[in-house]
């Protein structure tokens, strides 16, 4: 049996803590899943790829945090 659960954008971007601009231009630079049509009006990224794609981004950089520059006096 094939289970292929579909995410839509809201999911989306609530599980990957990113814009919708901001998708989308990874999409364009080829970084980030395309989305698949679902029906005329409608798309979405499979769950697992969006899955695969965070963990990729997590073995990118163990235990690395995002610095923050804090200006100099």
């Amino acid at each position: 049996m094939n289970n292929r659960r579909y995410l839509l954008l809201e999911d989306v971007m609530e599980r990957v803590r990113l814009s919708r601009s901001t998708i989308y231009r990874q999409i364009a630079a080829g970084s980030f899943p395309s989305p698949y049509s679902l029906t005329e009006n409608r798309s979405g990224w499979l769950e697992s790829e969006i899955d695969e794609w965070c963990n990729s981004r997590q073995k990118r950089k163990p235990g690395s945090r995002i610095s923050r520059r804090v200006p100099h006096p």
